[in-house]
């Protein structure tokens, strides 16, 4: 009987710590195993921030669902003047308030078995929808790609300066441009660059912290007026996606095509996993991350 009272409370534990994690995570908390490891423990720059990302496919199907979810997304987070710039370029962000939307919680419960193996391919769709963990130092660029492989013409059109200008790409990578600088009391700010890069590899003549040295590159557009800059604190998710209807810089990105033929649409999840400054404890290494992200 004894036995069973504790068991009883066991399982009620459980439930309990599920009940408080909530929807929120997509993926599970890594297993501590460094007390088990004859290898010593990787360490993180100070500056170091954690930035986990996935892209989620939603079928056609759900678009009004999806649509139905931007209620619950706080998209104050960008600028009046951004948001607007981003609108008229098929684009929109925000912030997650609260638990992942229904929808996109959905079709973020993983990979089928029998799609698993093309995913880890890249033949399954033009889009990878496996999560994604990057350790970014303070300003340095990361890539986040959201299409690859794109077999057709990709014909963009972008409207910055109420001037309409538009252009086709062979060969085309969709992708932003992430740079994370971490603050002083936890936070972070988060600018993501959409880019194209397209065409054959060329040489190319690259400046680094170390000189100029030969890389083999594709030629570039990028669309610097149309960064999203926002400020997450730990655990907060930043969303993208393309305005309904699809157009512009938001169509291009976020509408894939997949092997069947059919089409998603596209939903860009960032969320800041873990940063490490403390300006109370270390306000030189903040000065320092500062200095890092202006170079």
């Amino acid at each position: 009987m004894r036995l069973m009272r504790q068991i009883a409370l066991q399982l009620s534990f459980l439930t309990l710590v599920v009940s408080v994690v909530g929807c929120a995570q997509w993926t599970k908390p890594p297993h501590d195993s460094a007390a088990a490891s004859p290898l010593k423990t990787l360490r993180s720059t100070p500056d170091t921030v954690v930035v986990e990302s996935v892209l989620v496919r939603v079928p056609t199907h759900d678009l009004e669902r999806l649509q139905a979810a931007w209620d619950s997304i706080d998209e104050t987070i960008v600028d009046i003047q951004q948001r607007e710039l981003l609108e008229k370029n098929g684009l929109r962000s925000g912030l997650i308030v609260g638990d992942i939307p229904s929808v996109i919680h959905d079709h973020l419960q993983g990979v089928a078995p029998d799609q698993e193996a093309l995913e880890n391919t890249g033949l399954a769709s033009e889009a990878n929808s496996l999560t994604r963990v990057m350790r970014c130092r303070s300003g340095r660029r990361k890539e986040l790609v959201v299409r690859t492989g794109i077999q057709r013409p990709l014909h963009v059109f972008d409207v910055i300066d109420n001037h309409i200008a538009g252009e086709t790409f062979t060969s085309a990578t969709t992708l932003f441009d992430l740079r994370v600088v971490p603050e002083a009391d936890g936070s972070a700010r988060i600018a993501l660059t959409p880019e194209v890069h397209h065409g054959e590899l060329r040489k190319a003549f690259v400046s680094t912290e170390l000189g100029v040295r030969p890389e083999m590159r594709r030629e570039q557009e990028v669309w610097d007026d149309l960064r999203i800059d926002a400020r997450l604190r730990e655990g907060q998710v930043l969303v993208i996606a393309a305005s309904q209807p699809p157009r512009s810089i938001g169509g291009a990105f976020f509408i894939t095509h997949n092997a069947d033929r059919s089409q998603d649409h596209l939903v860009l999840l960032v969320r800041l996993t873990a940063t490490q400054l403390d300006d109370l404890f270390a306000p030189e290494v903040v000065t320092q991350a500062k200095v890092l992200a202006e170079q």
